[in-house]
């Protein structure tokens, strides 16, 4: 046999040998997949229940290690699986009245059925966690009611409607979680900058509360909406004459006005119409030295429960009598 004949017969008794050897290790792994063991796994510990506004969460273990009793297959399905968290529900260990850090202890016996719930059970025999007890520390954040301002919402009605009377807050304050250093800080709750549009009859409108307190991270809200009452009514229109007054700095000079009143234009709540007078209204010239040879007008006093529309004229002339 030459030598290119020789090295042929080599390669066929090396591919001969390495299919049998994948062969053996195929058989092998299917057996060996196939066998029922205890496979030790690892998955994440979730406690539900717990109110985290009101309580902080100190200390707990995250992780649930099990014995699980199956065949090699399932196993790498399980190692596969996104489901690897396990839920178990705290709610009832929780002392209400706990003033006082507590240390909760979970018996896992006692939640056996519920973690076998959330496993996939197919070919799984048993089930066994490899520490009987997990813990879970838990402290009563302080509380304290912090008013609500709502200076940053803007009421946009549509025309001939407005505001008649005071909104009002449901709640009017929201309690706050937290340690009593941050606490202290927080003086008030400001709505977020927001406008509530296209108002034309009462009713509630939800607003939310500015973000801004979650620089401090340990604080909770009990809700961080609220709810505001907003009383309307239909406006009519109505205007006034009113006479002008004259502010001069210059107590040794007197200013003659012309035109001496002006005519305020204005809309008022229909079940206030009777009740709006021309001595709720003050409307104002200020002259001083550097004034040019108009003054501007300005509404000195006016009712609240109004809207001003205009003043006519805007602006009056004026004389400097000695």
């Amino acid at each position: 046999m030459d030598s290119t004949g020789h090295i042929r017969e080599k390669l066929k008794q090396s591919r001969a040998f390495l299919f049998t050897f994948m062969a053996i290790a195929v058989i092998w792994v299917l057996s060996s997949m196939s066998e029922t063991k205890v496979f030790r796994e690892e998955y994440r510990l979730c406690f539900d229940g717990i109110d985290t506004a009101r309580y902080v969460v100190i200390h707990r273990d995250s992780t649930l290690t099990l014995d699980i009793t199956s065949n090699g297959f399932r196993a790498l399905n399980r190692s596969l699986s996104s489901k690897r968290a396990i839920h178990i529900n705290v709610k009832a260990l929780i002392k209400n009245s706990a003033n006082e850090p507590q240390k909760i202890s979970v018996n896992l016996e006692q939640y056996a059925d519920t973690v076998k719930k959330q496993l996939d059970m197919f070919g799984v025999s048993a089930v066994k966690p490899v520490i009987m007890t997990a813990e879970i520390d838990v402290a009563e954040r302080m509380s304290r009611k912090i008013a609500v301002n709502i200076d940053n919402v803007i009421f946009d009605f549509e025309e001939l409607y407005g505001l008649s009377g005071e909104p009002v807050l449901t709640p009017d304050s929201v309690t706050v979680y937290g340690s009593r250093e941050s606490l202290d800080k927080l003086t008030c709750l400001m709505a977020s900058r927001q406008t509530v549009p296209h108002i034309r009859k009462s009713g509630n409108y939800k607003i939310h509360i500015d973000n801004s307190w979650k620089k401090h991270s340990d604080l909770r809200l009990s809700c961080e909406t609220v709810l505001i009452y907003i009383p309307v009514d239909d406006f009519v229109e109505m205007s006034f004459s009113i006479p002008i007054t004259a502010v001069s700095d210059d107590n040794a000079h007197r200013v003659n006005l012309y035109p001496s009143e002006a005519t305020v234009n204005f809309w008022v709540p229909k079940k206030e119409y009777t009740r709006i007078k021309k001595d709720d209204f003050k409307i104002v010239a200020n002259y001083n030295t550097g004034s040019g040879d108009m003054l501007p007008l300005t509404i000195g006093s006016f009712p609240s429960n109004i809207r001003i529309k205009s003043i006519e004229p805007s602006q009056v002339q004026y004389i400097i009598i000695k």
